[in-house]
Parts: structure tokens; C-alpha cells; sequence
């Protein structure tokens, strides 16, 4: 009874730890009334907009497709460019027809639930979905791993400002990585469920574009990583195709929709198809990257950027690069870029297996696991960057986040590997005592 009621109390307490991020995230809410959040300012000054837009004229008034200029609300933000540049990205009339209106939906059913004033009060529901997913996230990892890399794992999620800082946010990064979490938590589980990847799929979909990749293939690399982080695990590579192919169906549902959306309002298909089409032609960087030496150049930099930074550590008390307009939006654990904490951590592992080869232990090759689960992170996380790396450069505060898969796969496999250490540990411990003892009784009757 009293085992249980302990059991109990650590489960709450984890409970509280899963809760964490969206209690940082929410504590800045009591005084923040209408302001814009840093994480998007620009994107949120415009689904406000829309919003505006959805309420005075109707949601179906373009389409479903969302105003960006109606009332001119915030001006300067988004695309209320004083300069008038922004014919690239809007019809004249103001009209947005690129990226799938799935986050103006959810501020305009979170404005009828809470009011449209403060938009504090709107970003309650995105901070209840990013809390809900975060709990779901942790406890999937409990019951898959065992209470310890439970603790570990979401205490290390708890350094990395960007598991946290956009919770509020109105548009789509208050989404995205809450859908992200929910994926991972589902596919870590020894269930066979299916049918979730296509929700998720669908609902990323009507989110970004941006997160195609990590949506698609999740379910295969966290099957093809589980061996390496605890050995004796079997790849359930049919069910990971499944996922798969799936969550890529749901993915394509919600841009076909978009796409009928977008033809709509145009009444034109030839003229939708051409109009997304450029837009993911300017995504390329069609026009802008010239050959394939210079595309290498543009994804070089990216990757040296986002994992280095041209000032790997940062601290409460000394942030470098504040004149760089990229420098904040690098991914950061405890003030390290995520290249610097992998060395800190490679050369662990080095230290670790020759430890075991010094004490003749039979190695588990944990230096081969761990670079094996960096390619599998790393090409997850960075293939949105491959395939479009002119928006990657010009939109580096959305898809820095995209590298907390790969930091999840790392922090998980470090969780793990000290788990595994401790348990061993214990349980020598535990064969021990009892010989110790009946030693002792021995000597005793010698006496």
C-alpha cells in the first residue's frame, strides 16, 4: 500500500515536471495584453489580421483563405509593409494563398471561446495544446523506458528554450512541435496504432509546409534508431512504413484541400497550381542559387550556422551576436550550440568504451550507436533545409526548431545508456549485500 502510494506521488511529480515548459511559457501571459510574440511577430500580426477579416466578413468571404492587410491592425508587421514590397507574397486585395490556413482556424475558434481582447486570452489554447501534447510526450516515454529516462529526458527538453518559448503562439509554431511530440510519443509506444499518424499527418498539413519531412519520416527513424539506443530492440520496419506512408497521406490530404482552397478563390486551377508553384520555386531559390556549387555553399552555411553559430555558447549574463539578426535563432541546450554539446558528449562516449575495453568488458560499440543515431537525427531534421534552403535562410526562427528531433534522439540515448548503467549497478549491488552477509555470518560461527 504505502509502495504504491509512493509510486503515486513520483507519478504526480513527473506530472509537474511534463508541465513545466507550459508554465514558463504561460507566466509571461498577466501582463503581455495584445503585444506580439518575439518567437513570430510577423506571422501573428497577420493571422490577427485575418481573424479580424473571418469575423467582419465571414470565413468563406475568399475561400477560407484569410485577409492579411483587413483593418490594418499592428502596422508594419507581416506583410503591412510601409514599403508596399510585398506583392510577391499577397494578392492586391491582401489575400494570403501559400501556407494552409490552419492556424487562423484555431485563433478564431480561440477568440469565440475566450474573446478577441486581449489576444493574451487567445493564446490560452495553444498553451492548454502544447501543455497536453508535452504531458502525453513524457508519459509515452515512462511507460516505454522506465521512469528514470522518463525524469532525464524531459529534464533535458527543459534546457532548450524552443521546447517552451512559442507555446502562445497564435500561428503555427504554437502547433507544430505539440503535434511533433504527440507523433514521437505514439510511435515510441510497443503499440501498433496506425490510424493517429494519419490525424497528425492531416494536421500538420493544414499547419506548414515545413514540416513534411519530420511528419513523414519520424515513424521510420525512430524504428531505425530504437536499436541503437537500447540494444535488443527489433525494427518494426512494416509498422514504420505504415506510419509512414500514412502520416504522408494525411500530410497531402490537407494541401490537396488547400490547394482546392487556393483554386477557389482564384476560380482558376491553372492559376492556382501556378501561383503555389512559384511560390515553391522562391523556396528553392530558383533565380537566386546558381548551380549546384552554389547550392552546396547555401546548405553548407546553414548547417555550419545552425550547429555552431559563429558564438557556440551563450549565457544569462553574455548573449553574443545581438546585432546578428540570425544569432538568436540558433538551437541552443543550457547556452551550448547543439555541435559544441555533441563533442562534449562524443568524447564521453570515447572515454566510456575504452573504459570498457580496459576492464575486458565486451563493448556495445556505444561511439558506433551514437554516430549512427546523429546521421539518423541530423537527415531528419535538416532535409526541409536540402530541399529549400533559400526559405531556410530567410526563415531561420522557424526551422532552427526543426533540429529538436535530433536532440531528442541524443538526449533519449544518453537517458537510456545511464539507466542501463545504474540498473547493472543496482543489481550487483543487490547480489552483493546478500553474499556480504552471509559471509559475514560465517565468519561469526568461526569466531
Amino acid at each position: 500500500m504505502a509502495e504504491r502510494f509512493v509510486r503515486r506521488l513520483w507519478a504526480i511529480a513527473f506530472f509537474v515536471l511534463c508541465c513545466c515548459g507550459t508554465m514558463l511559457a504561460g507566466w509571461p501571459l498577466r501582463n503581455m495584453g495584445d503585444a506580439l510574440l518575439h518567437a513570430d511577430p510577423n506571422s501573428e500580426a497577420n493571422a490577427l489580421r485575418e481573424v479580424d477579416g473571418f469575423r467582419a466578413e465571414g470565413v468563406w468571404h475568399y475561400a477560407g483563405l484569410g485577409n492579411t492587410l483587413f483593418n490594418k491592425r499592428y502596422p508594419g508587421w507581416g506583410f503591412d509593409d510601409p514599403k508596399g514590397e510585398v506583392w510577391r507574397w499577397i494578392t492586391p486585395e491582401g489575400v494570403y494563398t501559400h501556407y494552409p490556413q490552419g492556424p487562423e482556424y484555431i485563433l478564431y475558434i480561440a477568440e469565440a471561446l475566450f474573446g478577441p481582447e486581449p489576444v493574451a486570452r487567445a493564446r490560452i489554447l495553444p498553451l492548454m495544446l502544447c501543455g497536453a501534447a508535452s504531458v502525453f510526450f513524457g508519459f509515452s516515454l515512462r511507460r516505454r523506458f522506465g521512469p528514470m529516462v522518463g525524469w532525464l529526458v524531459m529534464l533535458a527538453c527543459l534546457g532548450v528554450p524552443s521546447f517552451y518559448d512559442a507555446n502562445t503562439s497564435v500561428h503555427m509554431l504554437g502547433y507544430t512541435l505539440a503535434l511533433l511530440l504527440v507523433e514521437i510519443g505514439v510511435c515510441v509506444g510497443r503499440n501498433k496504432r496506425v490510424v493517429p499518424l494519419v490525424l497528425l499527418g492531416f494536421a500538420q498539413g493544414w499547419m506548414s509546409f515545413d514540416y513534411v519531412f519530420l511528419v513523414i519520416l519520424t515513424p521510420l527513424a525512430l524504428e531505425l534508431a530504437m536499436p541503437l539506443v537500447s540494444p535488443g530492440e527489433v525494427v518494426r520496419l512494416r509498422l514504420a512504413a505504415a506510419r509512414s506512408s500514412i502520416a504522408a497521406a494525411g500530410f497531402a490530404l490537407a494541401h490537396v484541400l488547400h490547394l482546392c482552397q487556393v483554386w477557389a478563390y482564384y476560380g482558376s486551377l491553372s492559376r492556382a497550381v501556378e501561383d503555389l508553384g512559384a511560390s515553391a520555386r522562391y523556396r528553392v531559390g530558383v533565380g537566386e542559387i546558381h548551380g549546384f556549387a552554389d547550392y552546396l555553399a547555401h546548405v553548407s552555411w546553414l548547417l555550419t550556422y545552425q550547429l555552431f553559430s559563429r558564438y557556440p555558447v551563450s549565457l544569462p549574463i553574455w548573449r553574443p551576436g545581438e546585432d546578428d539578426v540570425f544569432e538568436p535563432y540558433v538551437f541552443r541546450f543550457l547556452g551550448l550550440t547543439l555541435a559544441l554539446w555533441w563533442v562534449a558528449a562524443t568524447v564521453c562516449m570515447v572515454v566510456a568504451d575504452a573504459r570498457r575495453r580496459d576492464r575486458g568488458l565486451a563493448s556495445a560499440h556505444l561511439l558506433a550507436r551514437w554516430c549512427a543515431v546523429t546521421v539518423i537525427g541530423l537527415m531528419v531534421s535538416s532535409l526541409w533545409w536540402l530541399a529549400m534552403p533559400a526559405h531556410s535562410v530567410q526563415h531561420f526562427f522557424l526551422h532552427y526548431r526543426h533540429l529538436f528531433f535530433l536532440f531528442f534522439l541524443l538526449a533519449l540515448f544518453i537517458a537510456v545508456s545511464v539507466s542501463s548503467i545504474i540498473e547493472h549497478r543496482t543489481l550487483a549491488l543487490d547480489h552483493l549485500i546478500p553474499s556480504l552477509r552471509g559471509r559475514d555470518k560465517d565468519d561469526q560461527r568461526g569466531k
